[in-house]
């Protein structure tokens, strides 16, 4: 563990044990939001080119009169 986490924990250590397990808590529901950014972020960067592509080609369909812009007003 680096120095910042070793300070953080001895901060911690240094509180009565009711707000050492309100801290835990709080700092599990940030460590599982940072899980689901991280995993979110990994599966669209697999799909990134994949829908670039798909944009463009709808961009030259579009253009070429083959499909219109979707009218979101119709949904």
């Amino acid at each position: 563990m680096n120095e910042t986490g070793q300070t953080i924990i001895k901060m911690i250590e240094s509180l009565p044990f009711n707000i050492q397990e309100r801290i835990l808590r709080d700092v599990q529901a940030i460590v599982a939001e940072a899980f689901d950014e991280s995993e979110w972020q990994s599966k669209f960067e697999k799909k990134e080119e994949k829908l670039i592509a798909v944009a463009k080609r709808v961009k030259k369909q579009v253009a070429a009169g083959k499909a219109k812009p979707m009218d979101y007003s119709r949904l």
